[in-house]
């Protein structure tokens, strides 16, 4: 996050219509940019948007599973006056939340293109294991604001999805 924070910093050219947050993991066609742009052009209030995160198995591509109104961490595309309007990213877990939280309170929509897949070739939170992962999405979830109910049913359909 720091690294897109820093880049973010040095642009030096103010005449942009939108803005790419990528993980380095990522591997996609040729034509993504062109068909993830071409939602924004459909939809003047897409303020968020970007493909939906696959996983290279031995059964194929295998999409991972998320809701159609929230866009990845590792791909999201904003829209100008969506990012100026919601003011950038925080610099805390949970911002590619909250992001799209801002962004749908003011009247933007956000949205995972689950017909344009983008390979991401590390599992989320591989990196920093099993127990770390969890730990900070569970931080992130607290800073979000998550009602308890909410986390306590979030944990027990956990709880059954394998590995246990």
């Amino acid at each position: 996050m720091e690294a897109f924070h820093d880049g973010y910093a040095a642009l030096e050219s103010n005449s942009w219509d939108f803005l790419v947050k990528l993980d380095g993991d990522l591997s996609f066609s040729a034509d993504y940019f062109a068909n993830c742009l071409g939602r924004f052009a459909s939809n003047p209030r897409l303020g968020v948007g970007g493909g939906v995160i696959v996983y290279e198995t031995e059964r194929g591509l295998e999409h991972e599973t998320t809701t159609d109104f929230h866009v990845r961490g590792a791909t999201k595309i904003y829209r100008r006056a969506c990012w100026e309007a919601i003011h950038g990213l925080i610099r805390e877990l949970g911002w590619d939340t909250l992001d799209e939280v801002k962004a749908n309170m003011l009247g933007w929509k956000s949205q995972t293109f689950n017909d344009i897949p983008i390979v991401q070739h590390r599992r989320t939170g591989a990196a920093d294991g099993w127990w770390r992962d969890n730990f900070k999405n569970g931080r992130a979830n607290y800073i979000c604001g998550y009602h308890p109910l909410f986390m306590i049913l979030k944990c027990v359909k956990r709880f059954f999805r394998v590995p246990f």
